[in-house]
């Protein structure tokens, strides 16, 4: 019998019935790798966002509220967002979402060609200077053409790293502690 798994992959060769299994099995996970939501309803895998995990990796479409409702200290999609939806998550983290939240990363599809302005449009933010912007890329390993710094309501820091890629920016956004 397998115990203590705390680190667990569900790729997406899996069947929907074989991932619910698994999901269903191992309940005490730190880190949850998903290559898809398995469950028939979309909103069914926020069960998973709202669990608290130390990571969770997840390649299904998601949405603003999806985001929001992560509680894991750090979050990966790799399914493209809006530009306007992650505006609008960095707005409602600034107001206090995501409490537990120190690191995400994600890509925003960049057929529409982003801009810096729609990305930040009605958030305080100041740019990152090149030497500090250095550090927190060795810190975090992350790679950044452009890095901005925004607080929260609380005083708490974090930085935006962009970093342009063919068809799609990365964005990292990391909490600064």
């Amino acid at each position: 019998m397998i115990k203590n798994v705390t680190c667990l992959t569900i790729s997406d060769e899996s069947t929907d019935i074989q991932s619910k299994r698994i999901l269903n099995t191992f309940k005490n996970l730190n880190k949850l790798t998903l290559y898809g939501n398995p469950f028939e309803e979309t909103c069914e895998v926020r069960k998973l966002f709202i669990q608290n995990f130390g990571k969770i990796r997840f390649s299904g479409i998601y949405s603003l509220d999806d985001m929001l409702l992560v509680n894991s200290e750090k979050a990966k999609f790799t399914h493209p967002i809006s530009p306007n939806q992650f505006n609008q998550f960095v707005k409602h983290w600034i107001r206090g979402s995501n409490p537990r939240l120190q690191r995400m990363s994600l890509s925003i599809d960049e057929t529409d060609s982003v801009s810096r302005d729609v990305l930040l449009k009605g958030i305080r933010c100041v740019d990152v200077a090149k030497k500090e912007q250095l550090e927190i890329c060795r810190k975090h390993k992350i790679v950044s053409d452009d890095m901005v710094e925004i607080r929260r309501k609380d005083g708490t820091p974090a930085v935006i790293a962009v970093n342009e890629r063919r068809h799609f920016l990365n964005v990292h956004f990391v909490v600064l502690y």
